[in-house]
């Protein structure tokens, strides 16, 4: 989601503009929340086949289902009549012209000159052949209706001239204002392009119907006031200064208007109270773990750095230009925020002008940047702070959704660093956009690098302990990054030259893919060994660092222009040499510098990019010989999963609205990647949720490990995560496949055909379970506690209403012991989990138990099983209970929810009459059917446990939550086992 333009203050409206881009596989869009507020939504919908459509999501309508709301052109219809009825100015001006001209036939000829000129205008302005800024024509239909009650309030005789002889010639003026007014509103609506014309005709034609309906009540009014003359003189006195009083209600309008206009006049951000600086920095200074320190909308100005060295501890702004930092003029400090801590979060504010780093987090673990803005606002100038976001020395690192401007060497810096990902950032007017130094396990992507000296840098610079690599650039913008070098001289990036797209040196193992690198003077793509860095020989080298770039892999990349004006002379002259003065590098340079220890066999740069190609421009030998030779590069580089960052917790008062901060789960481009330190597990017999696959994941703090219970759910330590994450698969054209086959493995998952819908997270705190609803939209899922409703469409042209459970409906299920009250895991039990594991072929309580995870567990075979429902080895009897334990059980057993039916259905030591044989219900109501017994020996029709699986129907169906659909095949076992059933109920 990309904002389009900042906010737009008018005195209607407070306007912002945001862009998607997105596969609408689910067919709908909902803005949560909009149902809790008064704003209107307007949707603007671009499909492939380039047709257009246009749509207004109410409080009251949140949600546009494409298939069937995209509005047709005659909608335009409705929204003329509405816009003319709601719009004030308008309907007071037409009420204006009727009390004005009483008579009929001046009335109709006075009121079609205000409808042929405003639809001329209209229709001029919104063609494009007319623009005019919208507060002036707003402020001059303000005067229009001034003039209008003036001369109501006048006698006859002093009125104007014009106006008395011929007012047709007023109202023909006067429309073409409020045309122009008109069109303000229809342009921002928009018009479809394959019907403009119609489109324009139905909204002026929307237009007209409401001056009708407007003219025709007013005309009905003022009938009724003279004809009934026999009223009391108390209620016809109403109608006789009705004139008077509308024309003060005309001028009380220009009046309130132009003061809103005024008051709504924006700022670059409300200016804060005097003492919040005081408050902030006493908060950092006396920070606990837990605080979120807030940070409200204001522009709070600092002197001296701020420094906070307090883990566990959010930050948290009202947004990167509502709440912003302000260090101009800074006199003391070398950072504006500097922070070591780990389990940090900063969100939502901005950090501008500081004397030297904006935000600096220095050697924590677990650390999350998000929307946070730094800003030299002077523009590129070498007195600018070196770095805007500088986590150095860090583990688990996120860096997302952050704006950079004008750092004086790099506007996202990550160095020294382990297992960090950098994406859906925006970085311009840098020396280095966006820079990776030193740091094993990174992906950046979905950035935009534009207008730095150079985009992208990944480096390995001397004299540092840790050696980088496995750096992966991917889904990323790389253009027009053209601006002159202004670093301080003799800094590592002074001698980047201008116009470089993606720069490596002296780092490997680095994927280049998937990215649009596009107009950089220099190249697209530079790859350097230390010996080309302009500090080369200046700093000493270690015994165990590598100058040399190996194992590069470029593929999959769009390139466009670029290579024509490199930035540096000497790059300019060997350009010339080889493509003429006129002509220009190829997409990739490269200085041609080999390790002469190169392993036999080892590729240095591979590239699999199309026409694109690889010039080395041979400087270990002073540019003797630059050649292109796509052969020496026609390889490939086994490709690698970059190393992640590490599952992160969060106590109660820290849950992150994004699922990604977690680090349980990495959607990558064709894969659901987990975390490394998780077990993914299955089930014995998996429990139903209208045919949804399901991912599970648990995750064990290192060092800690769960306690085996025979029966109950295993005792697992503080800390630990338990996610599950719900998906369908479908061909490709978005129409889900119910019921389809899936290994268990995310490896083999086909991202492009699954449709990731929500992960559930259970989190083991200090005081027992939490249950948190993450619903994904995109590359990442957002915590949704009230939970969410969601209409699918299967392949088979079914309509599919699926459930994503609110926080206490999670709750709810979970409580498993309704005595105590807290909630418990459902699947983390012996019986369930004591199968093959989905990817290594071995027992997963044994795999738990190896990896030191598990305690207390006896020999494996004295360890019970439920069985696979679908198991042709296991007996009906098995295979049923197993079902109705895992479905039914976490409700119906001797102390959960259900228990005050006395019908137990977990796999306990129960006979049949505790499970319902022959037993008639307590509280039923019609969820009976009409049956007497829940389970009727030998006939699954007449019993009401089948009947309640076989409906839909909300207050009938059981279980009551996690499914809208029936599951045939579960249905199919129960009734299999009850008419297999012996007896008879007397």
């Amino acid at each position: 989601m990309v904002e389009q333009s900042p906010p737009e203050v008018t005195p209607a409206a407070y306007i912002q503009r945001w862009q998607t881009d997105c596969d609408l596989t689910r067919d709908a869009i909902h803005i949560d929340g909009l149902s809790m507020t008064l704003t209107d939504v307007m949707v603007r919908y671009d499909s492939a086949d380039g047709s257009t459509a246009n749509y207004v999501l109410r409080p009251e309508s949140p949600t546009l289902n494409i298939a069937t709301d995209i509005p047709s052109t005659l909608s335009y219809l409705w929204i003329g009549v509405e816009h003319l009825l709601f719009g004030l100015d308008h309907v007071l001006f037409v009420i204006g012209l009727v009390l004005f001209i009483r008579a009929p036939w001046p009335l109709l000829k006075t009121v079609t000159a205000f409808t042929v000129a405003h639809s001329i205008t209209l229709a001029l302005s919104v063609l494009g052949w007319v623009r005019l800024e919208q507060g002036p024509i707003e402020a001059i239909i303000a005067l229009s209706i001034l003039f209008l009650a003036r001369e109501l309030v006048q006698p006859p005789e002093q009125r104007s001239r014009l106006t008395m002889a011929n007012p047709w010639i007023m109202a023909f003026v006067f429309g073409l204002l409020h045309g122009l007014g008109f069109a303000g509103a229809l342009s921002d609506v928009g018009l479809p392009d394959d019907d403009l014309w119609l489109a324009l005709l139905l909204f002026n034609v929307g237009l007209e119907m409401g001056q009708l309906m407007i003219i025709v009540i007013v005309m009905t009014c003022i009938w009724f006031a003279r004809r009934f003359t026999a009223l009391p003189m108390v209620i016809r006195g109403i109608f006789m200064p009705l004139k008077y009083i509308f024309a003060i209600g005309l001028i009380g309008l220009l009046i309130n208007g132009c003061s809103e206009q005024q008051a709504a006049a924006p700022e670059a951000a409300p200016q804060a109270p005097a003492d919040f600086t005081n408050a902030f920095r006493q908060a950092l200074e006396t920070a606990q773990p837990g605080d979120v320190i807030e940070v409200p909308a204001g522009t709070y100005t600092f002197k001296r750095s701020l420094v906070l060295n307090t883990d566990n501890v959010t930050i948290r702004g009202a947004g990167m230009d509502q709440s912003i930092l302000s260090f101009k003029g800074q006199i003391a400090g070398a950072e504006g925020l500097s922070v070591s801590a780990s389990n940090f979060v900063i969100e939502d504010l901005a950090i501008e002008d500081t004397v030297g780093d904006a935000l600096k987090v220095n050697e924590g673990n677990n650390i999350t940047i998000r929307r946070v803005r730094t800003e030299w606002t002077n523009g590129p100038d070498v007195n600018n702070g070196a770095y805007g976001i500088y986590p150095v020395q860090t583990t688990n690192v996120l860096v997302e959704g952050n704006v950079a401007i004008a750092a004086s060497d790099a506007g996202i810096y990550v160095g020294q660093s382990q297992n960090v990902v950098v994406r859906n950032n925006r970085a311009e007017y840098n020396v280095a956009g966006i820079e990776i130094e030193n740091t094993i396990g990174a992906d950046v992507y979905n950035n935009v690098a534009t207008n730095n000296t150079g985009g992208i840098l990944v480096f390995n610079m001397p004299q540092i302990p840790q050696r980088g690599h496995s750096t992966r650039v991917y889904k990323n913008e790389v253009h027009n990054n053209n601006t002159a070098n202004f670093a301080a001289p003799g800094t590592a990036v002074s001698g980047v030259p201008a116009g470089s797209g993606v720069i490596i040196n002296s780092n490997d193992k680095v994927e280049i893919f998937d990215n649009n690198i596009t107009n950089n003077n220099t190249a697209n793509i530079v790859i350097s060994s230390y010996f080309s860095a302009n500090y080369a020989g200046q700093r000493d080298l270690a015994e165990n660092f590598d100058p040399y770039p190996e194992d590069i892999f470029i593929y999959g990349n769009l390139f466009e222009g670029g290579g024509q004006a490199p930035g540096s002379s000497y790059l300019t002259e060997v350009k010339d040499a080889v493509y003429g003065s006129d002509g220009e590098f190829p997409d990739i340079i490269w200085d041609g510098i080999i390790s002469p220890t190169l392993a036999e066999g080892q590729a240095v740069i591979c590239v699999q990019n199309g026409d694109a190609e690889l010039l080395n421009i041979d400087a270990a030998n002073e540019f003797a010989n630059p050649n292109v030779n796509m052969g020496n590069h026609d390889c490939t580089v086994d490709k690698f999963c970059s190393e992640q960052p590490g599952v992160s917790f969060f106590t109660a008062d820290q849950y992150p609205d994004n699922l990604s901060a977690w680090g349980l789960l990495n959607k990558q481009a064709n894969a659901l990647v987990p975390a490394e330190d998780t077990h993914i597990y299955d089930l014995n017999t998996p429990l139903f949720t209208d045919y949804a696959l399901k991912l599970r994941t648990l995750y064990v703090p290192p060092t800690r490990t769960a306690q085996f219970e025979p029966f109950d759910a295993f005792v697992l330590p503080v800390g630990s995560i338990i996610s599950k994450t719900f998906f369908y698969q479908h061909n490709g054209d978005g129409a889900l496949i119910l019921d389809a086959g899936w290994d268990g493995n995310p490896a083999s998952l086909q991202m492009d055909k699954t449709l990731l819908l929500e992960t559930r997270l259970l989190v083991k705190q200090s005081n027992g379970w939490d249950a948190l609803p993450y619903i994904w939209r995109g590359d990442d899922a957002y915590l949704s506690i009230t939970g969410d409703l969601q209409t699918l469409s299967t392949s088979k042209g079914e309509v599919l209403n699926y459930l994503v459970p609110s926080r206490n409906q999670c709750a709810g299920c979970h409580a498993t012991d309704h005595t105590a009250g807290d909630i418990q895991p459902i699947g983390i039990k012996a019986r369930h989990l004591n199968r093959v594991d989905p990817i290594h072929g071995i027992n997963q309580l044994t795999a738990w138990q190896a990896r030191g995870n598990l305690e207390g567990m006896p020999s494996l075979d004295a360890v019970f099983a439920n069985a696979d429902m679908n198991s042709q080895q296991a007996d009906l009897d098995h295979r049923a209970r197993s079902y109705l334990d895992i479905n039914c059980g976490h409700c119906h057993n001797a102390s959960g929810a259900a228990d005050t039916s006395g019908l137990l259905l977990d796999y306990a030591d129960h006979d049949l009459k505790t499970m319902g044989q022959c037993k008639p219900p307590i509280a039923a109501g019609r969820g009976s059917g009409g049956h007497l017994y829940s389970i009727v020996p030998g006939a699954a029709d007449a019993s009401i446990l089948t009947y309640r699986m076989n409906t839909t129907d909300p207050g009938t169906m059981m279980p009551e939550l996690g499914r809208t659909l029936v599951h045939a095949e579960g249905h199919a076992l129960i009734a299999q086992w009850i008419d297999a059933m012996d007896g008879v109920c007397l």
